[in-house]
Parts: C-alpha cells; structure tokens; sequence
C-alpha cells in the first residue's frame, strides 16, 4: 500500500519535489544557501554582521527568546506561534552603539512576521518615532510605562 508523503513542496516555484530543509529540496537547499552567502559577503552591511556573528550577540537573541517564545506581531494579533528571530525596534550602526544590545528594543519574531517587518522598515522611519508609537507602529503591540509590551 502506498504511503502518503505529507511533506510540504518545495518553495522554489516550478519544482515539484518535496521539502527537506527550510522548505526547500536538496537540489534548491544548496541554491538558497549559495545566495544567502552571497547576500552575506556582498550586500550586508559588515558593521553590522559583525554584531550578529559575535558571541555576545548569540547570547543575547538566546537570552530574549527564552524570556519571551513567542511572536510579539502573531501574540498581538492573538496567535500562538513560536518565535526564531529577534528584531531590533530601531536600527543600530555597529558593535558599540547600544541600540545593538538594549534589551529594551529587541522583540522576538517569527520568520514571517520578520520578513514582513523588515520591508515595512523600508516605508517607514522608526529612529524618528517615540519608543512606545514605535512598538505600536512596527508590531500592533503596546507598551507598559517601564517599556515591556503587553498585548
């Protein structure tokens, strides 16, 4: 008797194979990681990689995702989803800058809900903004009077 394979297909458009990591095939997974290096030595601000790459930062994201799994953006809009990222409210220009590290301003996020954030940040200029029309603004979250969101 045939099984069913309940995997999702592939998110490369056009192929018909099954998904194996980060919904790509083995062919279109190796595809994604080449582009991903290439975004990473090319295109990436290196002031700022260099924050992502450090120990310290690594640190950081654990520490913040421990704190609070969830999504802020889905635990606003009511939906439980676990988060894999953590955003910064407002940009920040290297390793010395405290933006980079202040808990204050870090939020986790789901991958979606980051790539959706991310190409709202390109609209919208949130260094301008005060921190709690910011939060408001960026995740539909509110924030208490000692800056910790609640929704």
């Amino acid at each position: 008797m045939p099984t069913l394979d309940l995997r999702k297909p592939c998110k490369e458009l056009g192929c018909r194979s099954r998904a194996v990591t980060r919904g790509f095939c083995e062919d279109h997974q190796k595809h994604v990681s080449e582009l991903n290096r290439l975004y990473d030595t090319t295109q990436r601000d290196k002031l700022k990689a260099k924050v992502y790459r450090s120990r310290r930062w690594q640190s950081k994201r654990l520490s913040i995702l421990r704190e609070n799994p969830l999504c802020t953006k889905c635990h606003a809009a009511g939906k439980v989803v676990l988060a894999q990222m953590v955003d910064h409210l407002k940009g920040f220009k290297d390793e010395n800058d405290p933006l980079a590290w202040d808990s204050d301003y870090l939020y986790p996020l789901c991958n979606k809900c980051h790539a959706v954030v991310t190409a709202q940040e390109k609209r919208v200029d949130f260094l301008t903004m005060p921190l709690e029309e910011a939060v408001f603004s960026k995740y539909q979250a509110e924030v208490k009077a000692d800056t910790e969101i609640y929704l």
